[in-house]
């Protein structure tokens, strides 16, 4: 090879090294570590899968200790009868206290994730390797760009704040969509959507809901398997 070709095929090693992405050839840790400097997002998931397994265990727990209720009561003891309609209800107002406090952990630190990475994306990245052609690239080069407290339509943010939407739209416009579960936007709306009505819903709610469990179970239905539902959904969420 001339030196002339060689010096040819040095220059165009070094443009491709050059146009590499940063992000090239890391595994999912030094991912996070570059996307995230500065959110412990390990650690706080550690202590919510802990959580999760607690609040799972004491609620296998009261669901033997009504079995055996349940087969004290069928064998004609008053006072068995009693007890399990007491736990009963102490079932339905502890999952839902469970559900809120997984519900509240995941939530904010999903949001907090995918916030900081937009950030740190923001700071790395060129105008010029951006798509062209959304909506959100239309906006004044600002950080209201990669801000996902905001979505945006016609070159213009919206006035009223909106992470869950602000999400989708910088997941969308960065190209980061498809490579997501292909659920997540429902999860990721389902669970703010569920910590807002726990919340407003409050004791009344969960009155009404402990009312038409009760009669379901009265009907043969299993009053273990809302309570199964829910545990898988928190599980999936938190390994994600």
């Amino acid at each position: 090879m001339s030196d002339v070709a060689k010096d040819a095929a040095d220059l165009n090693d070094m443009i491709l090294e050059d146009a590499r992405s940063p992000f090239d050839g890391l595994d999912d840790d030094h991912l996070s570590a570059l996307l995230l400097p500065s959110l412990n997002s390990e650690y706080q998931l550690a202590t919510i899968r802990r959580m999760l397994h607690r609040n799972k265990q004491e609620e296998k727990a009261l669901e033997k200790e009504m079995e055996d209720l349940g087969r004290s009561a069928r064998s004609g003891c008053q006072q068995s009868a009693d007890e399990w309609g007491n736990q009963f209800y102490n079932s339905i107002y502890l999952g839902a206290a469970h559900s809120m406090a997984a519900v509240g952990m995941l939530a904010p630190l999903t949001e907090a994730i995918f916030q900081h990475a937009f950030h740190e994306l923001r700071r790395r990245s060129r105008p010029d390797e951006l798509p062209s052609s959304h909506a959100r690239w239309g906006l004044p080069l600002t950080d209201s760009q990669w801000d996902c407290h905001f979505t945006c339509a016609n070159g213009e943010r919206a006035e009223n704040t909106n992470v869950i939407e602000g999400i989708l739209q910088l997941s969308e416009a960065t190209d980061l969509l498809p490579h997501l579960p292909s659920d997540f936007p429902q999860v990721l709306r389902a669970s703010s959507s569920t910590e807002t009505r726990c919340f407003i819903a409050g004791s009344s709610g969960l009155s009404k809901t402990a009312k038409s469990s009760r009669n379901e179970s009265r009907s043969g239905q299993s009053i273990g398997s809302a309570r199964q539902k829910r545990w898988q959904s928190m599980d999936l969420l938190s390994h994600r």
